[in-house]
């Protein structure tokens, strides 16, 4: 083959990192990238960062309004698990009214999972979930400013 300078062909399949489920797909992106609101309490954004410290990761779930701009429910844990958003969520709504609340955040496990989005059924919240492989998407929604 080297000598008449043919090589063999190669097929390779592309590797699957994740598999979409169907919480994904119940809730579809609202937001589109505008995130602005005139009124209170209609639009929340959320999300989930880490702190590193001496004793290992400290991970932070917030709700933050869009509106206002002010966390309005955030909980801390050692885990990363669906309990770390559903807290964070229980505390915006025990401060908020969740009247026509529309919830943006990304496709995160926590998020598309069945238990919170039967909680956010059952308080009458609208999931939005962003655009996928959207990077600019997930930075809107960090603050500039945020007032605890």
């Amino acid at each position: 083959m080297r000598k008449d300078e043919i090589q063999g062909v190669f097929r390779r399949c592309k590797p699957v990192s994740t598999l979409s489920d169907s919480a994904g797909k119940m809730a579809g992106d609202l937001v589109n990238r505008n995130f602005s609101s005139a009124a209170l309490h209609k639009l929340w954004v959320a999300d989930i960062t880490y702190i590193p410290t001496l004793a290992g990761m400290l991970y932070f779930g917030i709700v933050l309004d869009v509106s206002s701009r002010r966390a309005t429910g955030w909980a801390m844990a050692t885990h990363m698990k669906t309990e770390l958003v559903l807290s964070a969520l229980e505390m915006a709504m025990a401060q908020r009214s969740v009247d026509d609340v529309i919830h943006h955040t990304d496709h995160g496990s926590r998020y598309t999972s069945l238990t919170f989005g039967l909680r956010c059924k059952e308080a009458g919240i609208q999931l939005s979930l962003r655009s996928v492989a959207d990077c600019y998407d997930n930075v809107s929604t960090r603050p500039t400013t945020c007032w605890l």
